[in-house]
């Protein structure tokens, strides 16, 4: 079962991104971003960041940085969390 396996296996991009959002991730977890679209969206692209292994890129700005919205992660202005 697939879901199995995601939880299992933890060189998987998937469950990596999926660890991150519960353990690190706190701007998922504010009240008012309770959306489902915008956790699935955030989803995607922290399992894009493990996948194509975002710690190497050129360009990280702000990837990863947990208490800010997703769409502000490639670019140097944080400081919107909306």
């Amino acid at each position: 079962d697939y879901m199995n396996e995601l939880l299992e296996d933890e060189l998987l991009p998937q469950n990596k991104a999926l660890r991150w959002m519960l353990n690190d991730d706190t701007y998922s977890e504010q009240e008012e971003n309770d959306d489902d679209d915008k956790w699935i969206q955030r989803f995607a692209l922290v399992t894009l960041w493990y996948s194509t292994n975002g710690e190497t890129w050129d360009t990280k700005d702000a990837w990863l940085q947990p208490d800010i919205n997703e769409c502000y992660w490639n670019t140097k202005e944080t400081t919107s969390t909306t």
